[in-house]
C-alpha cells in the first residue's frame, strides 16, 4: 500500500512538471534598441575620418580611395541596420557582397551603435594602417569618444559583447574586401612590366610631365558593388582614332586646342578649382564626398537620410571609377594633347597635366554625373548651394562657388577638362551618360 501511494505521488509530480513545461514560453529574441533617432554625426564623423585618412596614405589615388570608401560605407550600412528593422541587408543580395557576416545571439542584448563603431575601427585600421601612428591615433581617439558616449548607462556585459561582435564583423568585411584582389593596389599603382601597344592612336606618356607608366591598368576588372555598373553600362558611341582633318577626332582635338589657348583668368581659376593634382580635395571622388558631408550638416539630415546618402554615393562612385577604367584600358586612346602635338601644333603645352591613363572615357565625367544624380535624389534636382569644400586651400584665388543644381556642378567640373586639353568632347559626353546610368541602377536598389 505504501509503495502504491509513492508511485501515485511520483506520477502526479511528473504530470505537474510536464504541465508547467508546456505552459512555459520559449525565450523571445531580444529586440535591438532602434537607431532611428540616433545622432547622424556618428555616421558623418566616420565618413570624414575616412576621407581624411585616404588623403594621408601614399598611393591612395582616386580609384583606391573610392574602393576604401565603398567598403567603409558597406560596414557602416551592415552594422547599423540590425537596429533599423525596415532596412534589408545586402549580404548575398547584390553581386559585389556575396558573403555572410556573423550574427549576434538573438537571446542577448546588443547595442548596435557600439557594434557599428567597433566594426568601423577594425576595418579602418586595416585599410588605413599605412597612414602612420599619428593619424591612427586620431582614429582611435574618435572611436573612444563615441564608445564613451554610447556606453553611458549601459550594462558592462552588453558593452563588452557588442564591441566583440563589432570587431568580428569588421574583420569579416576586411577579409572579404581582400578577395577583390586590390587590397595592395596602393602599393603598386604602376605595374612593373605592363606596357600598352605601340600603334597609331594609342596612349603614350603625355605632356607636360610625361609620366611613363599607366596608372592602375587592371582596375577595370575590380569587383563592383552592383554588377550592373559594368555589365549593363557602356558608351553608346566610340571616339575612333583618325588623323584625317575631316574626322571627328581631329575636330574635337582642334576644339580642345582652341579652348586651351589664351585662357582668361576665370578659366585658369576653374582649372585650379577642379585640379586634383593640386589638392586631393579637388579630385572627383573626394570633391563629391566632401560636398555631401557639407550638405548633410547644413540640411540637417536625420540618421537614416544620412546613412542612405553616404552609402549610395560611396558605392556608386566606386563602381563609376571601375566602369571608367574598364573603358580606358579597352580602347587605350591617346590624350588630346598628344594628338594636338602630332597633327595641329607640335610645340603645344597643355595648361594642366593629365593622369597617366588612356583617354576614353573621362573618369571625372562618370563620377561627377553619377554623384549629381545621387545628390539630387537626396537634396532635390533644383537644390541651390554654395560649395565650400575648397575653402581651406591656399593655392586658389576662387575658394567657393555657387551652383543652382548638382547637374550644373557636374557639367562645369567635367567640361573644364576640355579647356585643359585633358579629354575630348566625346569622352566627356559618353562619360556623363555612363555616370547617369550607374546612378539610375543605384536609385533602383531596394534598401528597405
Amino acid at each position: 500500500m505504501k509503495r502504491f501511494r509513492s508511485n501515485v505521488a511520483a506520477c502526479l509530480l511528473l504530470a505537474f512538471s510536464a504541465f508547467v513545461t508546456s505552459c512555459r514560453k520559449e525565450p523571445s529574441p531580444v529586440p535591438p534598441t532602434s537607431l532611428q533617432s540616433a545622432d547622424p554625426k556618428m555616421l558623418t564623423d566616420w565618413f570624414e575620418m575616412s576621407l581624411l585618412l585616404s588623403s594621408r596614405v601614399n598611393g591612395y589615388s582616386d580609384p583606391v580611395t573610392a574602393r576604401a570608401l565603398s567598403y567603409m560605407a558597406l560596414t557602416m550600412y551592415e552594422n547599423v541596420i540590425p537596429a533599423l528593422p525596415e532596412y534589408k541587408s545586402l549580404q548575398n543580395r547584390v553581386g559585389g557582397f556575396q558573403t555572410q557576416l556573423s550574427q549576434g545571439d538573438p537571446e542577448l542584448e546588443y547595442n548596435y551603435g557600439l557594434v557599428y563603431n567597433r566594426a568601423m575601427l577594425t576595418l579602418a585600421q586595416s585599410l588605413y594602417g599605412a597612414a602612420g601612428s599619428s593619424n591612427l591615433d586620431l582614429l582611435e581617439n574618435m572611436y573612444q569618444n563615441w564608445v564613451t558616449k554610447l556606453s553611458l548607462g549601459i550594462d558592462s556585459n552588453i558593452v563588452h559583447r557588442s564591441l566583440l561582435l563589432g570587431a568580428k564583423r569588421g574583420s569579416e568585411i576586411y577579409n572579404f574586401s581582400t578577395t577583390d584582389g586590390q587590397d595592395a593596389a596602393f602599393l603598386q599603382n604602376y605595374i612593373k612590366g605592363y606596357t600598352l601597344p605601340q600603334s597609331p592612336g594609342m596612349w603614350v606618356p603625355t605632356p607636360p610631365d610625361y609620366s611613363p607608366n599607366p596608372l592602375l591598368p587592371y582596375w577595370g576588372g575590380t569587383r563592383t558593388i552592383l554588377t550592373e555598373s559594368v555589365s549593363s553600362v557602356s558608351p553608346s558611341k566610340i571616339l575612333a582614332y583618325s588623323p584625317d582633318p575631316n574626322s571627328i577626332m581631329y575636330t574635337e582635338a582642334f576644339e580642345a586646342y582652341q579652348k586651351s589657348t589664351n585662357l582668361s583668368q576665370a578659366e585658369l581659376d576653374l582649372l585650379d578649382y577642379y585640379n586634383g593634382e593640386m589638392d586631393p580635395k579637388a579630385s572627383a571622388i573626394c570633391h563629391t564626398s566632401w560636398l555631401l558631408l557639407q550638405l548633410c550638416e547644413s540640411a540637417e539630415l536625420n540618421f537614416t537620410q544620412t546613412l542612405e546618402a553616404i552609402c549610395l554615393l560611396s558605392w556608386s562612385n566606386h563602381d563609376a571609377m571601375v566602369a571608367a577604367y574598364q573603358q580606358k584600358y579597352t580602347y587605350k586612346l591617346m590624350r588630346p594633347s598628344t594628338y594636338i602635338r602630332t597633327f595641329i601644333q607640335k610645340f603645344f603645352i597643355p595648361p594642366v597635366s593629365s593622369q597617366p591613363t588612356p583617354e576614353f572615357v573621362s573618369d571625372d565625367a562618370v563620377v561627377y554625373y553619377n554623384a549629381s544624380e545621387i545628390l539630387s535624389r537626396t537634396f532635390g534636382y533644383r537644390y541651390e548651394f554654395m560649395d565650400y569644400t575648397q575653402a581651406k586651400r591656399t593655392n586658389l584665388r576662387v575658394k567657393q562657388k555657387y551652383f543652382s543644381s548638382f547637374h550644373e556642378l557636374a557639367k562645369e567640373a567635367s567640361f573644364i577638362d576640355l579647356t585643359g586639353s585633358v579629354h575630348f568632347r566625346t569622352s566627356i559626353e559618353e562619360g556623363a551618360a555612363m555616370g547617369y546610368d550607374i546612378a539610375q541602377n543605384y536609385l533602383k536598389l531596394a534598401l528597405k
